[in-house]
């Protein structure tokens, strides 16, 4: 339950004449929006007793944690969650599920370059895999702010035959890159699909350089344990997943209709206040100028005006004569790049009014990422 790296903050419990039959846990997180962070609760957890279950305390539970978010200054929160339960908590999926697949083979032809040197992760490690991970997603949506003194590393599972937990790529004395690989590591649990599948769960470099020899020592591992194809969990977007475009590889994006990643907005006011400079850049990028559109939800009203590229962002009155009046759900989607504008104006839950074309420059589509390590 949670994260590997991160404690419990609180935890809600539904007791039946003194026995516990329902809980669910929190954990607290920055999460990155663009270049923005922003404070994040992750639900983990949540769990009620089978013969407990259709009575209720699984939302009880879920309703106390929302308002505990909510008066402990989260502005927004995720889970990872099954099928048609957290949507009638106003959590929307937000985050697809992506897969790179290379045959060995193919793999095989990559060339190794003599400059890095391979070996296994080891704690000394930590620092300067956390610099490289931190700088390679600093503008990536949905990505964990990894810190130092808290997060403790790559542990190693506990089933035999399988790979490292992690492995480094020096030039000379200098870590330049790194790869984790799938920690379904309980014993007790039957896990067939990953005992088939030769699973990279992470990848950090500092120089596009190495991703050739990282994919021919893949390769040379992979072939040890006998196995026809490398995966990786890695966004679309993602440098390595273009690198292994010309070795004929697939890639495969899910998007979830009511499970998976999902998210919610906890409180929109400090929600856009936190993520304005990231707001602020991308209308200087775009070369907006002198434009206003307000932002209606259940939770409250935002305006955002643009005068000689410069953004400011105030609470609207929700009258204004550009706006646009939609449930916080879609708001999410939205803010983390999950849908588009042209998108979510033809949802029959969306209300617009006059010209929102601003929205376009403050909320693109992109490529909002949570690596597998980070999930809880």
């Amino acid at each position: 339950m949670g994260s590997v790296w991160e404690p419990i903050v609180h935890f809600e419990e539904v007791l039946v004449d003194g026995e516990p039959v329902s809980h669910a846990a929190l954990i607290q997180l920055d999460m990155r929006v663009g270049s923005s962070t922003v404070k994040m609760g992750g639900i983990a957890g949540v769990e009620t007793k089978p013969e407990y279950r259709m009575r209720g305390f699984a939302r009880k539970c879920m309703m106390r944690t929302i308002r505990y978010m909510h008066d402990h200054g989260y502005d927004v929160s995720m889970l990872f969650g099954i099928p048609n339960f957290y949507i009638k908590f106003g959590y929307a999926p937000c985050l697809p599920e992506h897969t790179l697949t290379v045959r060995v083979r193919d793999a095989e032809e990559a060339e190794r370059l003599d400059e890095y040197d391979i070996r296994e992760f080891t704690e000394n490690d930590i620092d300067p895999v956390l610099k490289i991970f931190n700088e390679n997603n600093r503008e990536r949506t949905c990505t964990i702010v990894r810190k130092r003194n808290k997060w403790i590393g790559f542990r190693r599972g506990k089933r035999p035959g399988y790979p490292p937990p992690a492995l480094v790529w020096e030039k000379g004395d200098e870590v330049v890159a790194y790869v984790s690989f799938h920690r379904f590591m309980d014993p007790d649990r039957d896990y067939t699909r990953y005992d088939c599948e030769f699973l990279v769960t992470e990848i950090g470099v500092k120089e596009r350089r190495v991703f050739s020899t990282i994919l021919k020592d893949l390769a040379a591992k992979a072939m040890e344990r006998r196995f026809e194809h490398i995966r990786f969990s890695l966004p679309l977007d993602h440098p390595f997943t273009e690198y292994c475009h010309r070795f004929g590889s697939e890639s495969v994006v899910r998007y979830h209709k009511d499970s998976g990643g999902m998210m919610r907005i906890i409180n929109q006011r400090t929600l856009f206040h936190k993520i304005e400079d990231e707001l602020q850049r991308r209308v200087r990028e775009r070369k907006v100028e002198n434009v206003h559109v307000e932002v209606k939800t259940e939770l409250a009203s935002t305006e955002f005006r643009v005068k000689d590229r410069e953004l400011s962002v105030g609470e609207g009155n929700g009258r204004g004569m550009n706006r646009i009046e939609l449930p916080q759900s879609i708001l999410t989607q939205l803010v983390v790049g999950y849908r588009s504008v042209q998108d979510v104006v033809n949802d029959r839950r969306v209300k617009v009014r006059g010209n929102i074309r601003l929205l376009e420059a403050l909320f693109p589509k992109s490529f909002p990422y949570m690596w597998v390590l980070d999930r809880f």
